[in-house]
């Protein structure tokens, strides 16, 4: 029986936490300082950011961060204004975008997240190290 009621808390604490978009566990992210540091910090542009290729949006990443230009915005305004999106966070309802590409196997591939809060609306912008794929 106790270990019922364990199961039933655990699982409801993982669907509030899916549910209200808070984000339970995030993996390694990049501090501004160490952005700076390993791609420069171009200043953003929208347009160059999406007709851009990784290295572009990775020179733009820390001037993106710092200006807090997208938070309480949507999904969709930031796939209209940045394009299409081509990382994963989490779920693929994340707008995500790759800044690197891998030298070798096994060598670290980031992207910028936009974290969303519970209305679905841009509450965060991160660096995040893109895990696990092989």
């Amino acid at each position: 029986m106790k270990n019922k009621y364990l199961f039933y808390t655990l699982f409801i604490l993982v669907c509030l936490s899916v549910g209200y978009a808070q984000h339970f566990w995030r993996g390694e992210e990049m501090s501004l300082a160490r952005i700076e540091k390993k791609w420069g910090h171009s200043d953003f542009s929208a347009e160059k950011f999406k007709a851009g290729n990784k290295l572009t949006r990775a020179s733009m990443a820390y001037s993106l961060i710092k200006q807090n230009k997208y938070l309480g915005k949507s999904i969709l305004d930031i796939k209209a204004e940045l394009g299409d999106f081509n990382g994963y966070y989490f779920s693929e309802a994340y707008p995500t975008y790759l800044i690197n590409e891998p030298q070798k196997k096994g060598d670290d591939v980031w992207q910028i997240v936009f974290l969303l809060d519970k209305n679905r609306l841009i509450s965060s912008v991160i660096v995040h190290k893109n895990c696990c794929y092989k």
